[in-house]
């Protein structure tokens, strides 16, 4: 085998890993929180901060912190059991948010990493 064609297969493992990304998580890319967020939810291990919290309807800004060690996700429920985008999801130490128009009725907040909701990651929102 050619010298060249060695170094040519050598290299593919490498440039494959180097074209996954490798780090980070796409937390860099997570959006900031909402400027002035009335509902801020925020995840330690391995429960958010409240078990039951309250908005009123319409424009709910989330602010979604992790003072947790690992990786975390907020998922909002609606009362027909339908996910509610957007997803927010940040690493350890990080903050994210978004916003939602919700109408009153109860709402279901888990994180849906796997195990996290079946340990106790799982809080109410009433929205009103």
């Amino acid at each position: 085998m050619s010298p060249r064609r060695r170094w040519l297969l050598a290299s593919v493992p490498v440039l494959a890993l180097a074209a996954c990304g490798g780090g980070g998580g796409g937390s860099s890319s997570a959006p900031a929180p909402p400027a002035n967020p009335n509902l801020t939810v925020i995840a330690e291990e391995i429960h958010y901060d409240k078990k039951d919290y309250s908005v009123p309807a319409g424009e709910v800004r989330v602010q979604f912190d992790n003072d947790g060690v690992q990786t975390h996700n907020l998922v909002v429920q609606d009362p027909n059991g339908n996910r509610i985008d957007p997803k927010l999801q940040d690493g350890p130490g990080k903050k994210t948010g978004g916003v939602y128009q919700l109408p009153a009725g109860s709402y279901t907040l888990f994180c849906d990493i796997t195990g996290h909701r079946e340990a106790g990651m799982v809080a109410s929102l009433k929205v009103g």
